[in-house]
């Protein structure tokens, strides 16, 4: 998801089920982002999908700086 550049690194977390420790903030929490996680989760699915069917595999942000930069290793 990080890679995809498409949804926000806290978003990504809470799908995760990265938990706050404290029980009552992660009660505060557990909505938090709900209408990214959605939308990233059936952005995953349209992804597996289109593998499926002999899609082309997404190439990851990281990839493309190191073909650009070469400075990443």
């Amino acid at each position: 998801m990080n890679e995809s550049g498409k949804f926000n690194a806290a978003a990504i977390e809470r799908a995760l089920a990265h938990q706050e420790p404290d029980p009552v903030r992660r009660a505060y929490a557990r909505g938090a982002f709900w209408a990214e996680r959605v939308e990233m989760a059936q952005w995953w699915a349209d992804y597996l999908e289109t593998l499926k069917l002999g899609g082309q595999i997404i190439e990851s942000r990281l990839a493309d700086l190191r073909r650009f930069s070469g400075r990443i290793p």
